[in-house]
């Protein structure tokens, strides 16, 4: 999912306070299977990216 912040949006806002997020960007790996996801850092690197999304097809 991407949203766009430009123009605040409250449902972006709420959806930043839930993960306790001072702003964007914001990077969430959800499960295939559903549940919690994993927050990833601010900075990325491709490696982390690749990780995520491997235990996130589990």
């Amino acid at each position: 999912m991407v949203g766009d912040y430009t123009d605040v949006d409250p449902a972006i806002t709420a959806y930043l306070e839930r993960h306790r997020a001072v702003g964007v960007p914001l990077y969430v790996v959800y499960p295939r299977s559903g549940g919690e996801g994993r927050i990833l850092p601010t900075l990325l690197t491709p490696g982390m990216v690749e990780d995520a999304l491997r235990e996130a097809a589990r």
